[in-house]
């Protein structure tokens, strides 16, 4: 089943660092992966990779006139199995993504972790924690990909 996980929070909650930490997760578990394309500076990171033939798209800019709509359009004609991406919670980020359920998407809300009292580097380590558990629905997905396409 195709999926779009969304990483979905008001602005400025680590979002977008939280899917890049997510990437390095993935290319780290997955030295095998092939990037098939990968744009990334420091704060964002667009890319599209492939994990035993399960093509994954991960974009982590999720503002309001940012190039998700672009990239989920982009990931979807390239047949991602799995999109991983950020988004607000309201307004056209969000109905950017939900457009994208008539073809066969299912969408996983998500959210990171998120503590105001803590210091920047608590709450980076948030941002770690809620990379790791990102990476669990990843490989759960691509484990039952691998299930139902024996």
């Amino acid at each position: 089943m195709k999926t779009i996980i969304v990483n979905k929070g008001r602005s400025r909650q680590g979002k977008s660092k939280t899917i890049i930490k997510t990437a390095e997760l993935l290319k780290q578990q997955y030295p095998n992966a092939i990037i098939l394309f990968e744009e990334s500076r420091d704060d964002d990171i667009k890319m599209m990779l492939t994990i035993d033939a399960i093509k994954i798209g991960i974009e982590s800019k999720g503002d309001p006139n940012s190039r998700l709509k672009n990239s989920i359009s982009e990931f979807t004609e390239q047949n991602c199995n799995i999109i991983l991406c950020a988004s607000r919670t309201y307004g056209s980020t969000v109905n950017a993504i939900r457009e994208h359920r008539t073809q066969g998407y299912t969408i996983t809300w998500v959210a990171n972790a998120r503590n105001n009292d803590y210091s920047e580097q608590q709450q980076n380590e948030l941002n770690e924690l809620s990379a790791t558990y990102f990476l669990g629905i990843i490989k759960h997905l691509i484990a039952q990909h691998k299930i139902t396409h024996q």
